[in-house]
């Protein structure tokens, strides 16, 4: 997932000083009825994690454990086709200590060149609202996790019934969001960040944050979490997690009154190219100025520097045209002249869209694209 604006950890991207910090402290609400034991346990422990999502750590009698290297044992929910169907608002919890990878990678998951989910396990929920959903594991467990969302719960899943893929909102945990209708089911797969280990922890699913809607006008800095429009608060914490969590300030205020009152105001045909980077906030562009500012805020309204010139890069795909070079081929000049393959490389590698389309480029068209 792409990196969004207050929610990075020292990897290069901007941050508030204090919001990793916060995170790490949060004390972990009371959870519902499918609790882990306080800490993961050894393979083979038979005390690993209780209730129906605990994938492949949910130990049968002795003899028969998941963690026993015997080849044979069964590992619920391990495949997509045996996701186990839960409901409600609730933490949930889960261990994909022994899990394989079973789904599809997703350029959606693009994060350090891993497009993949290892280790996932997979659940079907079925939701109880018609609403933004929040699913995240942020201070819930020690696992580099990943989590993806898709639309029904048929399998195999496509890429084009994914509605989020989270990567590293919260230090190494993630944090999915769509928009879901109440009654109807989602696949949620869980698993590690490639060639990181599994382990136990608790994700949580809810309808919204919770401090959405609450005291505060959204368009005014405040010392509370959120503000008082429900729809509003969502829209603005589903991309700035700071103003639910820690406080609704100036940064969120500006936030509120673009995404809540029709856009940003630097998004506009005065403003300089989408794809070059400056000291002044937004672009030329206006549809992909605003689709890069919901990704990272920043570009709007502080500056347009080379870090929004990255994101317009995977997310507009402006480089990718008939007059550029043939995908499964290294030419100067970024892009490629067919937009669908250009659309599934430039997530993987957005230097293939903002610089030239390298050797690397041709060969990830060669392997991508049909």
């Amino acid at each position: 997932m792409n990196p969004k604006w207050g929610q990075a950890d020292g990897s290069g991207l901007r941050t508030r000083p204090f919001v990793l910090a916060a995170f790490l402290a949060l004390a972990i609400t009371t959870a519902g009825s499918l609790q882990c034991t306080t800490a993961p346990t050894p393979p083979g422990d038979d005390n690993d994690c209780v209730g129906p999502t605990c994938g492949s750590n949910v130990d049968p009698p002795d003899g028969d454990d998941p963690d026993d290297g015997d080849p044979n044992t069964p590992t619920p929910l391990d495949d997509c086709a045996g996701a186990v169907s839960i409901s409600g608002e609730n933490e949930f919890a889960f261990s994909n200590a022994s899990a394989t990878q079973d789904g599809p990678a997703h350029a959606a998951c693009a994060n350090e060149n891993f497009d993949q989910i290892d280790k996932d396990i997979w659940m079907c929920w079925t939701s109880p609202c018609t609403s933004l959903v929040v699913v995240d594991t942020c201070g819930r467990t020690q696992v580099d996790t990943r989590i993806a969302v898709y639309d029904g719960c048929e399998c195999p899943v496509s890429t084009t019934r994914l509605l989020d893929c989270s990567d590293d909102n919260c230090s190494v945990q993630s944090r999915a969001t769509f928009e879901a209708v109440s009654g109807r089911s989602y696949l949620i797969r869980l698993g590690s960040f490639p060639n990181t280990p599994g382990g136990a922890g608790d994700v949580s699913i809810q309808c919204g944050f919770s401090q959405c809607p609450s005291a505060g006008d959204c368009n005014t800095a405040h010392g509370g979490q959120g503000c008082s429009d429900a729809l509003c608060c969502n829209s603005v914490c589903e991309i700035d997690v700071v103003c639910c969590t820690i406080e609704w300030d100036d940064v969120c205020a500006q936030e509120a009154d673009a995404l809540c009152n029709g856009g940003f105001d630097s998004c506009a045909a005065s403003s300089g190219s989408c794809t070059t980077g400056r000291t002044t906030p937004g672009c030329n562009d206006v549809e992909c100025c605003d689709a890069v500012c919901l990704v990272d805020p920043y570009c709007c309204l502080n500056e347009w520097d080379s870090e929004c010139v990255t994101i317009e890069g995977r997310t507009c795909f402006s480089a990718c045209q008939s007059s550029a070079g043939q995908c499964d081929t290294s030419h100067d000049g970024p892009g490629c002249d067919d937009a669908a393959c250009c659309a599934e490389v430039c997530p993987r590698d957005p230097s293939c869209c903002t610089t030239s389309w390298t050797d690397a480029c041709a060969q990830l068209a060669d392997e991508f694209c049909p």
